[in-house]
């Protein structure tokens, strides 16, 4: 099951009560880690997966901070979902520092939509 710290920095994470600031980050956490808390609820809600979606569009600047983050919060693995330009930037730091690429994936949506039974495409991520 999808498990996230609670307690990194000292603090309680609370994903659906947190106050976003101007930049679109939680109070007190980074951007990438405001991603990373933003995508796990988003995953919980909508998706059949044990795994965190990273969907949104990651900028350079966070990509560490974002990989470190995934690492303190004992993530194992997460998919890709995100179909931006800065995808094989993203792609590119992740093998450069460890982490490897496992399989093209197809996570379905909890609840119907108009069209039937949703999917949406992705590529697994082992963080090492």
């Amino acid at each position: 099951m999808l498990r996230l710290r609670d307690q990194l920095s000292n603090q309680r994470i609370d994903e659906d009560t947190a106050a976003a600031n101007e930049q679109g980050s939680y109070e007190g956490f980074t951007r990438a880690q405001s991603i990373v808390m933003f995508e796990y609820r988003i995953s919980k809600r909508d998706y059949v997966t044990s795994e965190i979606l990273l969907n949104e569009i990651i900028w350079e600047q966070n990509f560490k901070d974002l990989l470190d983050y995934l690492k303190a919060a004992n993530i194992k693995s997460f998919m890709l979902t995100n179909k931006s330009t800065e995808l094989m930037e993203l792609l590119y730091f992740f093998s450069k520092n460890g982490c490897s690429i496992d399989e093209a994936v197809k996570i379905e949506k909890k609840e119907e939509g108009w069209k039937g039974l949703e999917f949406v495409k992705g590529i697994r991520i082992i963080i090492k």
